[in-house]
């Protein structure tokens, strides 16, 4: 079996998310491309947690899935460009875009447009980190 990390998880998210931002037109709704810019951004924060930081809070955020709380644990050890109203603001609708509840929300349009700039920044400086540490 070929053991991934959550790095090569996360580029094959961003292939997926990528073919349905090219036909963003035609989606049916805008929730499961926000949640999948979610799981992307995750994936990629959850990288630096697992690969570059050595914290004994690291176990248990990777089975977080709140955005703002890896951002914070990783600021503690770097410097992140990203902000925590990003990270809440896909968080939202990992939560509540998914299920029918009483707090289930409904993607717009420009809600996949902010949640693709905010995959693309993510990644943009996870690529940087990568580079820059071999």
């Amino acid at each position: 079996m070929d053991k991934k990390s959550y790095y090569d998880i996360a580029m094959e998210d961003y292939k997926f998310l990528l073919f349905y931002y090219q036909h963003l037109d035609e989606a049916p709704n805008y929730n499961a491309i926000v949640v999948q810019e979610q799981q992307v951004v995750e994936k990629l924060l959850k990288y630096i947690l697992d690969t570059k930081i050595d914290s004994a809070e690291t176990i248990d955020l990777l089975k977080s899935h709140k955005l703002a709380n890896l951002l914070r644990e990783i600021n503690q050890f770097m410097d992140c460009p990203l902000n925590a109203s990003d990270m809440r603001f896909l968080t939202d609708f990992y939560f509540d875009g998914r299920y029918p509840s009483r707090d289930y929300i409904t993607a717009e349009k420009q809600d996949a447009i902010t949640g693709f700039q905010i995959v693309e920044a993510a990644k943009a400086w996870v690529d940087a980190v990568r580079k820059e540490n071999g």
